[in-house]
């Protein structure tokens, strides 16, 4: 007859048919209390009255010792059921959860009069004389079912998620055509725009050359070949005239002074390099969308323009608005400038319209709008990108279009100018100019004079309108320049329907605005602009990045990171504040909805069920 087997293989075989499912209360079944099933057979020779081997290899203590509520092994592996090895670093109790998920708890959990485990097992009483019940009940089974219940309705969501975003990727398909098509006949609209100015330029030059020869000495009017008659200077500096410290602050001493260039003559030189601004105009200038101004200046070494409501250091002064609007190319945490500056030696041409949007762009106060307060322009050499001796500026000018004296209509009083504009012109010779009418019968009413004036006249305001339509044309060549540019690459079209998209949220008694690769805003405070996504996270894990938002008080620039989730509409799952100035959002979109994400789902749905069937899950 053969020999019973040992204690040792008949636990086993009990362990492998019941798992954890009926632990039975003996002192030798105490001993496994809190190990996973992978590492029973580790603890056979304790079970069976003989020895156990700590877990690394570094000593020996008897099976009596194993779960005796006394730390012997430097890993805390002869305590795995209790909380005696606490604070020890992987000393872990595992929870069986028949019925439902496994898990591991750190041992500091055991007996804590806590419920961590669904089953109650941490909060059994173990010993060598038997494992006594628990307070906890077991709701292994509810948690599973419930657990079911919510990953079948996230099953069903992604469901409707796939099929809203193969709808609107098929939608978007014709509409980035579109917008492509429409690029491409700006580009040949803004050249033949170009064209068109230059040659009414050209054309006024004459007429301006012609009266000049016409008139009697004393009443000529002089004007530079290549001065635009649209076009009334609000600011010049040159820095050829005395009192410069008079029209600039320079706020650290010795930060900047007036230097003479060889090439140049007379120009601004920064001394050192500062971050906040180290020279800004006194002088102040209102310009917004609709009556933008256009700055140019001359700039050699790593030079950073932008514009201020003060004059004071961003760094003194941190609530005032501010942006840096033209940004060496290298400093890349830039999104928002206007046009990039070259660090180089040599000396380059700078010139752009500003502002591209009524707010104050990047930094400073939301509160704050170009077209609400005055702005001074801004100045400095950074150590980002070195030349902070060496960074130069030279003849500054800033220009608003329209009649001397008056900006241009803004918004919606552009279309009603355009037509006073053609209605002042009331000569037949001006209609004829301007191609609206007829070659006028000769008449001795008109004379040489006359027909020159009026032809004139109506060359200025064909300009003016040249003028208008061109910024048009540019301010949709940028929009539909920056819309195409998120779309390219592997993933184009998932995320092509999130252009131009806003979600909105409110929690903790504040509002949220997520618009997708543009900015993020709590109420009024901006909390970054679109930076980019987290690396390798587009196909799965997909977040987003939005930086350099306004500043906290004495603190760093507030920023957010959005991660998208599949959802089967837009909208925002919820926004915290995990670190200071630092924001998490979870926001739903079909776009983040994928085959790969609902296959897990799905398997998910299924090791759940099979884990209420009774069948033992393995962490």
């Amino acid at each position: 007859m053969p020999a019973p087997p040992t204690f040792p293989a008949a636990a086993a075989a009990v362990l492998v048919l019941l798992g954890d499912a009926v632990l039975e209360r003996t002192p030798q079944l105490a001993l496994l209390h809190g190990v996973t099933p992978s590492s029973r057979n580790l603890y056979a020779g304790a079970t069976d009255g003989g020895r156990f081997r700590c877990l690394d290899g570094l000593r020996e203590v008897l099976g009596s010792e194993v779960n005796d509520d006394y730390c012997d092994c430097a890993d805390g592996s002869d305590e795995p059921g209790t909380a005696a090895c606490a604070g020890i670093a992987g000393a872990t109790f595992h929870c069986g959860n028949v019925r439902f998920r496994p898990k591991l708890l750190p041992v500091s959990r055991v007996r804590d009069g806590i419920c961590d485990c669904c089953d109650g097992s941490d909060e059994e009483i173990s010993g060598h004389g038997a494992i006594s019940g628990n307070f906890c009940e077991n709701i292994c089974e509810a948690e599973g079912e419930s657990e079911r219940a919510t990953l079948e309705q996230q099953v069903a969501s992604a469901e409707r998620g796939l099929q809203v975003r193969e709808t609107l990727e098929a939608a978007m398909v014709n509409t980035v055509k579109q917008w492509q098509d429409e690029l491409n006949l700006l580009e040949i609209e803004l050249a033949n725009l170009e064209k068109e100015r230059k040659e009414t330029r050209e054309r006024l030059n004459t007429f301006g050359n012609a009266t000049e020869e016409q008139q009697p000495e004393g009443k000529r009017v002089t004007q530079p070949s290549s001065a635009d008659p649209s076009e009334h200077v609000i600011f010049e500096e040159h820095f050829e005239t005395p009192g410069v410290a008079k029209r600039w602050r320079i706020t650290e001493k010795g930060g900047a002074t007036i230097h003479k260039d060889r090439e140049r003559g007379k120009v601004l030189v920064m001394n050192s390099c500062t971050w906040g601004g180290m020279v800004f105009s006194k002088a102040s200038f209102a310009c917004s969308v609709g009556s933008e101004c256009k700055i140019s200046f001359w700039a050699k070494g790593a030079p950073w323009q932008g514009f201020s409501r003060s004059t004071k250091k961003t760094t003194e002064q941190p609530v005032d608005a501010h942006s840096w609007l033209a940004v060496p190319s290298t400093s890349a945490d830039f999104p928002d400038r206007l046009t990039a500056t070259t660090a180089a030696s040599d000396w380059s041409f700078y010139e752009y319209e500003f502002p591209s949007r009524d707010e104050f762009q990047m930094f400073g106060s939301g509160d704050v709008r170009f077209s609400t307060s005055p702005t001074h322009i801004m100045l400095q050499a950074h150590s980002s990108t070195g030349f902070c001796a060496s960074t130069m500026f030279d003849d500054f000018r800033i220009v608003t279009w329209g009649p001397t004296g008056e900006q241009h209509d803004s918004g919606a009083s552009a279309d009603a100018k355009e037509k006073n504009n053609n209605a002042q012109v009331v000569s037949e010779y001006a209609q004829w100019a301007l191609g609206t009418g007829s070659m006028p019968p000769p008449s001795s009413a008109h004379t040489s004079s006359e027909m020159e004036e009026a032809t004139s006249g109506s060359e200025v305001s064909a300009l003016q309108l040249l003028e208008r339509r061109l910024r048009a044309a540019k301010s949709r060549n940028i929009s539909l320049v920056e819309r195409l540019q998120h779309i390219s690459g592997e993933h184009a079209f998932r995320w092509a329907p999130l252009v131009d998209k806003c979600v909105m949220g409110s929690f903790d008694q504040y509002n949220y605005t997520i618009c997708f690769f543009s900015n993020a805003t709590q109420g009024s405070t901006n909390l970054g602009s679109f930076d980019g996504w987290d690396e390798g996270t587009q196909a799965q894990q997909p977040v987003m990045r939005f930086s350099h938002g306004h500043r906290c008080h004495a603190g760093p620039a507030r920023s957010l990171r959005a991660e998208l989730v599949c959802g089967a509409a837009h909208e925002v799952l919820d926004l915290s504040e995990p670190s200071r100035c630092s924001y998490w959002a979870r926001v739903a979109t079909p776009c983040a909805c994928s085959q790969e994400g609902l296959k897990q789902l799905e398997e998910e749905v299924q090791a759940v069920s099979r884990s209420l069937a009774g069948e033992r899950a393995e962490l």
